[in-house]
């Protein structure tokens, strides 16, 4: 069954401006255009903005006063005993 999902997740055919590929070279250069696009810095700066923006809210006069400041042992005992004990240490090699 694995292999069946697997495989179903694959584009063979992959479609430009509807017109479907099937030539390997303009295969390449589609995908060589897709990714260029895609990392292009005006692309990526237009986007990111915009979901940045998009997911932000607003944290008001109250609200800032009680997150600043350092992080006490219970706030950090707290926060990883609500953390999920099978995962791996990340980048900071904490283990919970």
């Amino acid at each position: 069954m694995k292999k069946s999902n697997a495989y179903s997740k694959v584009i063979t055919h992959p479609k430009v401006d509807g017109r479907e590929l099937t030539n390997q070279s303009e295969i390449r250069v589609a995908r060589k255009e897709f990714y260029e696009d895609l990392y292009d810095k005006r692309n990526a700066n237009k986007y990111s903005i915009n979901l940045f923006k998009d997911n932000m809210s607003r944290i008001y006069n109250d609200d800032k006063l009680s997150i600043e400041g350092k992080l006490n042992k219970y706030e950090c005992a707290n926060v990883l005993k609500q953390m999920n004990n099978t995962k791996c240490p990340g980048s900071d090699r904490i283990t919970t």
